[in-house]
């Protein structure tokens, strides 16, 4: 069997995860322009002319619903990409199936908190605990592929 192809369980729940955690982050970008259009504030002046109100469109992205959801996709951005690079690499450590799953759960369970604290404004600590929880998984991750290399390589 293969690491990294779908006849390796933790290759399929890392794409599985992976795959969902694009997806979200797709959604809100999708979630940026309806709250772009819906409140006519626009990041470029020549998109005032797509505001759905007419002539209420503003060049102006400071609106709190755009803003809100921008926070929430660029916190994505900033966040998603080390688990795609970084799960892969984990599952050639070969891992323990059970931990390695709980890793891919935990950390999408984070993203996707995280993202829903951006949306919707629940009382802090909320955003900050999904945000520790994806962070201690990556840690985690990062540790083993670190561990693993320098127990069995002689890289350095």
């Amino acid at each position: 069997m293969a690491a990294l192809d779908f006849t390796n369980p933790l290759f399929v729940s890392y794409a599985f995860y992976a795959a969902v955690l694009v997806f979200k982050s797709a959604i809100l970008s999708l979630l940026t322009s309806v709250a772009r259009l819906r409140t006519g504030s626009f990041n470029n002046p020549e998109d005032v002319v797509f505001a759905l109100k007419k002539g209420q469109g503003k060049h102006d992205s400071s609106t709190e619903s755009v803003a809100r959801v921008r926070r929430a996709h660029l916190n994505d951005l900033e966040n998603i990409p080390y688990f795609l690079i970084l799960a892969p690499l984990y599952i050639l450590t070969n891992p323990s199936a059970s931990i390695a799953f709980w890793h891919f759960r935990l950390f999408a369970i984070g993203r996707i908190g995280a993202s829903i604290c951006h949306l919707v404004p629940f009382p802090p600590p909320s955003r900050t605990i999904f945000f520790a929880l994806a962070s201690l998984v990556g840690a985690s991750v990062i540790t083993q592929i670190i561990m693993h290399t320098f127990m069995n390589y002689s890289v350095l």
